[in-house]
């Protein structure tokens, strides 16, 4: 005689220990078998009373759970909604019986084995179409300004507020004019007026005047700009012709005014733009052992020139490169805060909003630190200025396509969802890079020497990286192989032989995703 599925149940309830939170995970382990034996099952199990679809089944489920969930196509109208709140649709005996188990669950670790059952369940369904993800806003330690441009915001922003920026609670969006909306997102103008209230002229106020002259003309349209690529179509192109990008510079320092202002409380302040792509949960883990009431200053070291007097790069102080991210902490906000005005008026000229920023904080004592390696002003290419030692943690991606964007959310989310760890450098290199070529004729890779051997041909350097387990990159000179431990990007050098041994470029540790509510 065939059991029922809530036979079953009782059965394995009827033999646990009375104690509780035995019994409580044990209900939960035993809800994760019957899941899994119901999305094996050819026919379809009845739905729970009150429960109208697959997708309203997994929303109880996932909070019962303390997870959220999210949908992918093929869904059933029922589904789709539940999918707008976050539920996607999967078996619902399965989604039944993690819900029970989770409603029973009175304490933390049983409902942690209830949460995974539900998770293990929907990734093991088969349907290829259902990752869960954790419960948003999880990263209520940070503030985060997302700086955009009024005729690019429409087209940039929407994907990263709906991938990485969807768990940023503390999130503010700021351009250079009003009246923008993006969603539910109001875009903060940080501009207008900024420089009459500090009683000095604006830079750009013939320009702007000419701007708004050209939407007068135009019924008060302002037709959205065309998000340009490169030739190979692996990178941002800047329209520096446009509004946006000439007032790109003014917006920094009343953005991070702004962030302060709503958010006192956050440790990290954090600035990106709309071609971004920021790795919050390895930033928190390279975070995590610094204290936010110093003025620390993080970023991808810069040079600049053409600013505050310096005509040479290197002579002044080193900026964090605004694409790749500005971090700073509480610390470090307050002291910029102390002397914003007048460090707002005094750099009004120069040309570009990091380098500004590094001039302020460089006014109040506070200069670049080094200590933080995985800001990347470029998107994940071949191009990729270097690819960093393979266990690295990425912080930051710059320039990235839309399309990009997605790509690397979906690689990050099935790390996280699927074998529960961060994305690694090899990782990165993996999904956008794959095998180069051991030999390289006419190419340099400049950087990331470790130790060097005389050599007499360039396949004598091929042996040697690949016999060293930390060689991942040589160069050959014609006497000498300098072996390693980062891939630099190449450079024509008609006297030099240069080559990647990919099969070295692995990560062996892993790093768990500590992400999950």
């Amino acid at each position: 005689m065939a059991w029922s599925p809530k036979r079953r149940m009782r059965a394995v309830a009827a033999l646990l220990p009375r104690r509780r939170l035995h019994c409580t995970l044990l209900v939960a382990a035993a809800a994760f078998v019957l899941a899994l034996m119901a999305v094996s099952a050819r026919g379809r199990a009845p739905l729970p009373a009150g429960v109208a679809s697959d997708a309203d089944a997994l929303a109880a489920a996932a909070a019962a759970a303390g997870v959220a969930a999210v949908a992918m196509p093929d869904r059933s109208p029922a589904a789709a909604a539940a999918a707008a709140a976050g539920a996607p649709a999967v078996p619902a005996a399965a989604a039944a019986a993690a819900a029970a188990a989770g409603a029973a669950a009175q304490d933390s670790v049983a409902r942690d084995a209830a949460r995974d059952a539900v998770r293990d369940a929907a990734v093991g369904s088969g349907s290829g179409q259902i990752l869960l993800v954790p419960e948003r806003h999880r990263h209520a330690n940070l503030a985060v300004a997302l700086k955009t441009g009024r005729d690019v915001a429409l087209e940039r922003t929407p994907i990263q507020l709906l991938t990485f920026l969807s768990d940023v609670p503390n999130l503010i969006v700021i351009a250079e004019a009003p009246g923008v909306s993006v969603g539910a997102h109001q875009v903060i103008d940080v501009y207008s007026g900024m420089y009459a209230a500090l009683n000095t002229s604006d830079p750009l106020a013939p320009l702007i005047a000419a701007e708004e002259a050209k939407r007068k003309a135009n019924g008060g349209v302002q037709a959205p700009a065309h998000q340009a690529k490169d030739k190979n179509n692996e990178a941002v192109q800047v329209n520096q012709a446009s509004l946006g990008w000439k007032a790109d510079a003014h917006k920094n320092l009343p953005g991070y005014r702004e962030l302060y202002r709503r958010f006192p409380t956050a440790d990290w302040f954090i600035m990106i733009d709309d071609d971004t792509y920021f790795m919050f949960d390895n930033f928190q883990e390279h975070i995590k052992a610094y204290d936010p009431d110093e003025p620390l200053y993080f970023g991808a070291p810069t040079n600049f020139k053409d600013c505050d007097g310096v005509k040479k790069f290197g002579d002044g102080p080193k900026f964090a490169h605004g694409g790749s991210g500005i971090v700073l902490s509480r610390g470090a906000v307050k002291k910029l805060m102390s002397g914003l005005d007048a460090c707002m008026v005094r750099y009004k000229t120069c040309w570009a909003g990091d380098v500004r920023t590094a001039l302020c904080l460089r006014d109040q004592g506070i200069l670049l630190l080094k200590n933080l390696t995985g800001f990347s002003s470029d998107p994940p290419s071949k191009k990729l200025y270097r690819f960093f030692e393979p266990c690295l943690l990425p912080i930051s991606f710059h320039h990235l396509l839309v399309t990009q964007a997605q790509r690397m959310w979906d690689a990050e989310s099935r790390l996280h969802q699927v074998q529960g760890r961060l994305m690694t450098m090899a990782d990165v290199y993996k999904n956008w890079v794959g095998a180069q070529e051991e030999m390289l004729i006419g190419h340099d890779r400049r950087g990331g020497d470790y130790i060097r051997h005389a050599a007499e041909h360039a396949e004598d350097c091929v042996v040697l990286c690949q016999e060293d387990p930390k060689c991942v990159a040589y160069s050959f000179d014609g006497r000498t192989c300098w072996l390693k431990s980062v891939i630099p990007v190449d450079y024509p050098n008609p006297r030099v032989v240069s080559g990647v041994i990919s099969s070295n470029y692995v990560c062996n540790k892993a790093v768990p995703f500590r992400g999950r509510a």
